[in-house]
């Protein structure tokens, strides 16, 4: 499993998101369904989402989106 990649795209997600990019937290979305679903992963989607959601949280210590939905 590339759990890198996957990371780096749940961050991309999370920094669009903040920044209130329509256009942009799209192909961050995109960008994330295709890492999940890439033939180098060896687990299933939801076990590489999880593992890279676990990286998130130790790296940045908080959940990616946590505080977007509270600003809108």
């Amino acid at each position: 499993m590339n759990k890198s990649d996957i990371l780096k795209a749940l961050e991309w997600v999370d920094q669009t998101a903040r920044d209130g990019d329509a256009a942009r937290l799209a192909q961050a979305k995109q960008a994330l369904e295709r890492e999940l679903k890439s033939k180098k992963n060896v687990s299933t989607p939801e076990a590489a989402y999880k593992l890279a959601f676990e990286s998130f949280v130790r790296k940045h210590g908080r959940e990616p989106l946590e505080d977007v939905a509270a600003t809108d």
